[in-house]
Protein backbone atom coordinates (compact mmCIF):
# COMPACT_ATOMS: atom_id res chain seq x y z
CA UNK A 1 0.00 0.00 0.00
CA UNK A 2 1.11 3.88 -1.09
CA UNK A 3 2.11 5.87 1.41
CA UNK A 4 -0.77 8.31 2.43
CA UNK A 5 -1.43 11.38 5.18
CA UNK A 6 -4.70 12.76 6.33
CA UNK A 7 -5.20 15.94 7.37
CA UNK A 8 -6.38 16.98 10.97
CA UNK A 9 -6.49 19.58 13.38
CA UNK A 10 -6.25 19.88 17.46
CA UNK A 11 -4.13 17.20 18.23
CA UNK A 12 -4.34 17.32 21.84
CA UNK A 13 -4.19 15.02 25.08
CA UNK A 14 -2.15 12.83 24.31
CA UNK A 15 -1.59 9.51 26.45
CA UNK A 16 0.47 5.96 25.91
CA UNK A 17 -1.47 3.33 24.12
CA UNK A 18 -0.02 0.51 25.72
CA UNK A 19 1.73 -0.42 28.80
CA UNK A 20 5.66 -0.35 27.29
CA UNK A 21 4.94 3.24 25.80
CA UNK A 22 5.47 2.29 22.67
CA UNK A 23 2.04 3.26 21.17
CA UNK A 24 0.88 7.03 21.78
CA UNK A 25 -3.19 8.09 21.13
CA UNK A 26 -3.81 11.94 20.22
CA UNK A 27 -6.86 13.29 20.46
CA UNK A 28 -7.35 14.62 16.70
CA UNK A 29 -9.87 15.78 14.28
CA UNK A 30 -9.88 14.44 10.97
CA UNK A 31 -10.59 16.93 7.59
CA UNK A 32 -14.19 16.27 6.50
CA UNK A 33 -15.23 14.91 10.40
CA UNK A 34 -16.70 17.45 13.30
CA UNK A 35 -16.00 14.33 15.60
CA UNK A 36 -12.78 14.41 17.97
CA UNK A 37 -11.41 10.70 17.52
CA UNK A 38 -8.54 8.95 19.85
CA UNK A 39 -6.10 8.18 17.10
CA UNK A 40 -3.60 5.09 17.93
CA UNK A 41 0.12 6.38 16.85
CA UNK A 42 2.01 2.91 16.89
CA UNK A 43 5.73 3.28 16.34
CA UNK A 44 5.47 0.28 13.29
CA UNK A 45 3.51 2.15 11.34
CA UNK A 46 4.52 2.97 7.84
CA UNK A 47 2.29 3.72 5.87
CA UNK A 48 -0.07 6.28 7.69
CA UNK A 49 1.86 9.30 7.18
CA UNK A 50 -0.48 11.43 9.86
CA UNK A 51 0.11 9.10 12.12
CA UNK A 52 3.83 8.96 12.17
CA UNK A 53 3.56 12.90 12.15
CA UNK A 54 1.19 12.52 15.49
CA UNK A 55 3.54 10.55 17.29
CA UNK A 56 7.10 12.38 16.39
CA UNK A 57 5.28 15.58 17.97
CA UNK A 58 3.75 13.71 20.95
CA UNK A 59 7.02 12.66 21.94
CA UNK A 60 8.02 15.93 21.29
CA UNK A 61 5.96 17.04 23.73
CA UNK A 62 4.36 19.39 21.26
CA UNK A 63 0.81 18.56 22.89
CA UNK A 64 1.58 18.44 26.34
CA UNK A 65 3.34 15.99 28.84
CA UNK A 66 1.90 12.15 27.47
CA UNK A 67 -0.57 10.99 30.09
CA UNK A 68 -0.42 7.49 31.55
CA UNK A 69 -1.36 4.44 30.07
CA UNK A 70 -5.50 3.95 30.80
CA UNK A 71 -6.76 0.34 30.23
CA UNK A 72 -9.69 0.24 28.64
CA UNK A 73 -13.33 0.16 30.63
CA UNK A 74 -14.81 -3.23 31.30
CA UNK A 75 -18.25 -3.36 28.72
CA UNK A 76 -20.95 -4.83 30.59
CA UNK A 77 -24.81 -3.84 30.66
CA UNK A 78 -26.81 -3.71 27.43
CA UNK A 79 -23.84 -2.53 25.35
CA UNK A 80 -22.14 -6.19 26.39
CA UNK A 81 -25.35 -7.54 25.19
CA UNK A 82 -25.45 -5.52 22.19
CA UNK A 83 -21.92 -6.57 21.07
CA UNK A 84 -22.44 -10.47 21.74
CA UNK A 85 -25.47 -10.16 19.87
CA UNK A 86 -23.71 -8.69 17.00
CA UNK A 87 -20.70 -11.12 17.18
CA UNK A 88 -23.19 -14.17 16.87
CA UNK A 89 -25.09 -12.99 14.27
CA UNK A 90 -21.45 -12.33 12.08
CA UNK A 91 -20.67 -16.63 13.29
CA UNK A 92 -24.17 -17.56 12.43
CA UNK A 93 -23.82 -16.22 8.81
CA UNK A 94 -20.60 -17.69 8.20
CA UNK A 95 -22.50 -21.72 9.31
CA UNK A 96 -24.35 -23.93 7.64
CA UNK A 97 -24.73 -26.55 10.96
CA UNK A 98 -28.48 -25.89 12.11
CA UNK A 99 -27.61 -26.98 15.65
CA UNK A 100 -24.94 -24.76 16.07
CA UNK A 101 -26.79 -22.02 14.47
CA UNK A 102 -29.13 -22.51 17.27
CA UNK A 103 -26.82 -22.83 19.78
CA UNK A 104 -25.25 -19.59 19.06
CA UNK A 105 -28.80 -17.81 18.61
CA UNK A 106 -29.52 -18.87 22.38
CA UNK A 107 -25.99 -17.23 23.41
CA UNK A 108 -28.12 -13.95 22.51
CA UNK A 109 -30.94 -15.00 25.95
CA UNK A 110 -28.76 -17.28 27.99
CA UNK A 111 -26.10 -14.89 28.78
CA UNK A 112 -27.37 -12.19 30.42
CA UNK A 113 -24.28 -11.38 32.83
CA UNK A 114 -21.98 -11.45 29.95
CA UNK A 115 -19.15 -9.30 30.38
CA UNK A 116 -15.96 -7.98 28.43
CA UNK A 117 -12.59 -7.66 30.24
CA UNK A 118 -9.68 -5.78 29.05
CA UNK A 119 -6.85 -8.12 28.92
CA UNK A 120 -3.42 -6.64 29.48
CA UNK A 121 -1.47 -9.93 28.62
CA UNK A 122 -3.44 -10.49 25.44
CA UNK A 123 -3.84 -6.84 24.40
CA UNK A 124 -7.27 -7.14 23.78
CA UNK A 125 -11.23 -7.74 25.42
CA UNK A 126 -11.64 -11.69 26.66
CA UNK A 127 -15.52 -12.39 26.90
CA UNK A 128 -16.82 -13.46 30.82
CA UNK A 129 -19.72 -15.57 31.63
CA UNK A 130 -20.20 -16.63 28.28
CA UNK A 131 -20.46 -20.47 27.40
CA UNK A 132 -19.62 -20.62 23.51
CA UNK A 133 -20.69 -23.90 22.06
CA UNK A 134 -18.39 -26.34 20.65
CA UNK A 135 -18.95 -27.49 16.97
CA UNK A 136 -19.79 -31.09 16.48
Amino acid sequence: MEPYRLNYTNPNSPRWGDTSQNSVIVKVTFEGSTEEFDFLCSPDEEVQLHSIDLRTNALNGDYGTIQPYQSPADITGQECQDILADVVDVMKSEETDADYIAALENLKTSSPSASMVWSEENGGYEWNNVTWPEKS
